[in-house]
């Protein structure tokens, strides 16, 4: 059976460094020399963040001012989840993920039952994306938040990780499992 390497992680809310180290992760994943830029930018960044006007998926331009708006959001104690989706170079090449619009529409596709596993209404899911096509470890970075968390979260039950990657899975692996 094919399968998805899928790892979601966060910096606890409450401790005084979270803005930084989240601001810093975003500025690492959307930067990095292996991501694969959006057209006429120096940096790889696609999502949504209906808050700041990216009411719908895709391209996200103006990286400094999501940059300031997840420290601002990091700051009044929302936890932003970091995850990694890899697959084998192999499967990368065999499913045309070698290419980010099928990074985009995994995520895309997947976003309503990653936000449900996490937890967080589909309308209050925000998320922002970076493919990096490191050789060996093709791979999507990416932050997803609630925008309007009225409470401390900081855990996913097991079950609910295994759901996400079973989801991952069977989408990209469809034709072999039919």
């Amino acid at each position: 059976m094919k399968n998805v390497v899928f790892k979601l992680g966060f910096n606890h809310p409450n401790k005084p460094k979270t803005p930084n180290l989240n601001q810093r992760y975003f500025d690492y994943i959307c930067k990095r020399k292996m991501a694969i830029h959006n057209k006429g930018q120096n940096f790889c960044c696609f999502g949504k963040v209906s808050e700041l006007g990216y009411k719908t998926f895709g391209d996200i331009n103006d990286f400094e001012k999501v940059k300031k708006h997840i420290k601002e959001k990091s700051k009044n104690k929302t936890t932003f989840y970091k995850g990694i989706i890899s697959l084998k170079e192999e499967d990368v090449i065999e499913k045309g993920f070698n290419d980010r619009s099928r990074w985009e529409e995994l995520i895309k596709n997947n976003a309503s039952k990653v936000a449900k596993q996490m937890g967080i209404k589909i309308e209050d899911f925000e998320y922002v994306c970076s493919v990096h096509m490191e050789k060996g470890h093709p791979h999507m970075h990416f932050m997803a938040w609630d925008k309007n968390q009225e409470i401390l979260r900081t855990s996913i039950p097991n079950q609910n990780f295994a759901n996400i990657r079973k989801s991952l899975t069977n989408y990209i692996f469809k034709d072999e499992l039919q």
